[in-house]
């Protein structure tokens, strides 16, 4: 059934009347990039700044060496692509679609707009603001997916952007509810660098240490030891026999876990357990997943209770510190040489015996709990950003449903 509400359910007191729903296409000029010719695009920067497709992602523009471009040809007839603040682009095409969209702000300006990115401006009565926090909301995404029909590369035509429809109120109204929007969403960016500066700051830090460029000291000021290398196996038990499957536990399966962080946890009797439900865990184990490419969705088990983990782990258990073996294998050498002996077609994987045999290089027992304690504090600091920053995604989700029709 159609929804038939006119009027959101939060509203500023000062409004009111009902919101009128209507396409996008007659609130703003809407224009294509320009097809460049791939022999006028040069890594130059005396050129014109391209804005391309990969360089709008969820929110942003980004750019890097790696993928920014220029032109270097005479652009008197390419007047319109020149892009100006508070422009909306949208990606129209890759595996994103719908979701790679941003504001252009003052370094993007007079950036020539190119082929299959879409560029979005608002008309007189009509906010931009208001709009943007539409193609950004799960509508939009939703409206994507049931009308890109594309079967190679995911993509949206032009008309099917203009046919995207919203409910406006009137043109004040919609500023107001941008502006407050927009103040959750600088939040939002202030706790995503926030986050991004940590983890740089860590997996630089990480370098240096695992380098031995960074030494710690005992706490009379003495270096300690020198590193030794050793294998995975001989520090560590790798997949230890586990005992039989408690009656009631929660399971850890490959979808339970990103980056360090369990992301749910799901209750199951034995009786209905499946059967790849084999690990038991103790405290201080390490899951480090063994199917190519997701060894980095690895983590540190440090809870009390009965839980098992699927065998798409590895179990890793050590009488060392077992905070700084799971630190050590997140470095890239160690990632980089678990992949190489993957093996497989489908879902290439490394077995445990090919694991254990992997070199490492380690302190003193001291020195591993003074590194694991300094890189566990910043993993608390990275952690607690990131709840913060979902905390207020989710706020304003549930804003986004009421305040809108």
């Amino acid at each position: 059934m159609e929804n038939t509400k006119k009027v959101p359910i939060l509203r500023f007191p000062e409004f009111s009347g009902d919101w009128e729903k209507r396409t996008i296409e007659n609130e703003i000029d809407f224009l294509s990039g320009y097809p460049f010719d791939g022999k006028d695009i040069t890594e130059d920067k005396n050129g014109k700044n391209l804005m391309r497709g990969i360089n709008i992602t969820e929110g942003y523009i980004r750019h890097n060496k790696d993928i920014d471009k220029y032109y270097l040809g005479k652009i008197e007839s390419l007047q319109k692509y020149l892009l100006k603040e508070n422009d909306l682009v949208i990606g129209m095409d890759g595996s994103k679609v719908g979701k790679n969209s941003a504001l252009i702000r003052k370094n993007d300006v007079d950036t020539l707009l190119v082929q299959r990115v879409a560029r979005l401006r608002a008309k007189k009565y009509s906010s931009i603001e208001f709009i943007y926090q539409h193609i950004i909301s799960n509508k939009f995404h939703s409206y994507v997916d049931k009308v890109n029909t594309s079967s190679g590369i995911p993509h949206i035509s032009a008309k099917q952007i203009k046919e995207f429809e919203i409910s406006f109120p009137t043109f004040p109204e919609q500023q107001k509810i941008a502006d407050f929007l927009t103040q959750i969403d600088n939040k939002i960016n202030q706790l995503s660098q926030k986050k991004q500066l940590l983890e740089r700051y860590k997996k630089g830090v990480m370098q240096q240490i695992f380098s031995q460029e960074i030494r710690f000291t005992d706490d009379d000021g003495r270096e300690f030891p020198e590193w030794e290398e050793t294998s995975l196996g001989k520090i560590a038990k790798v997949n230890p026999k586990s005992s039989f499957l408690p009656d009631e536990f929660i399971y850890i399966d490959l979808e339970s876990v990103e980056k360090g962080v369990l992301l749910k946890e799901t209750t199951i009797f034995r009786n209905e357990a499946p059967s790849r439900a084999q690990r038991v865990l103790d405290k201080g184990d390490i899951l480090f997943q063994m199917v190519r490419p997701y060894q980095r969705n690895n983590l540190f088990f440090n809870k009390d209770g009965s839980y098992v983990a699927s065998t798409g782990y590895a179990q890793i258990r050590t009488n060392e510190n077992a905070q700084f073996i799971y630190q050590a294998l997140q470095l890239n050498s160690f990632v980089d040489e678990v992949m190489n002996r993957c093996t497989g077609t489908s879902y290439p994987a490394i077995n445990s015996s090919e694991l254990a045999i992997i070199s490492i290089i380690i302190p003193c027992l001291k020195e591993q709990t003074k590194i694991a304690n300094f890189l566990t504090a910043l993993d608390e600091k990275i952690a607690l950003v990131e709840k913060q920053l979902h905390g207020t995604k989710q706020y304003k989700k549930g804003l986004l449903q009421q305040l809108f029709v």
